[in-house]
């Protein structure tokens, strides 16, 4: 029975030491997995402040979302849009003119969603849109 305890009590302690947070890869500079989110069309704050390196929030989506970046899907010729807050800033160039410093949060919509539910009417194709949240909103 004292065995049986040990080897739980063991077990436990071993699962809980895989899931203590690791610092980022300084050759890669990729976040560490515990701050990763499972979303793969959300960025969150955590997840930026935990990867070296970056000071626009483009540099933060090429690393962490890349595939924010490429247009997929039926609308692969639009252009994927980018939104800080509620206002049209442009294409995913816009990113570049974005400092890391003032990103809270980040979204990303495919051409069904951005279509849906943002003001993209006579924008031509949209393949997708990026959402940056200021901080503080």
């Amino acid at each position: 029975m004292i065995r049986n305890l040990s080897l739980a009590a063991l077990a436990a302690t071993l699962a809980l030491a895989g899931c203590s947070a690791a610092p980022a890869n300084p050759a890669t500079g990729t976040a560490p997995v515990a701050a990763r989110a499972s979303d793969p069309s959300r960025l969150t704050q955590a997840e930026i402040e935990a990867t070296p390196g970056l000071s626009t929030a483009f540099d933060a989506v090429q690393r962490l979302r890349p595939a924010w970046l490429r247009a997929t899907g039926a609308r692969s010729d639009g252009q994927i849009l980018v939104f800080q807050n509620t206002t049209r800033m442009g294409t995913a160039d816009a990113l570049r003119q974005i400092s890391i410093e003032v990103v809270g949060s980040m979204r990303y919509l495919d051409s069904v969603d951005a279509n849906n539910q943002l003001a993209v009417a006579g924008m031509g194709p949209v393949a997708g849109a990026i959402i940056v949240s200021t901080r503080g909103r």
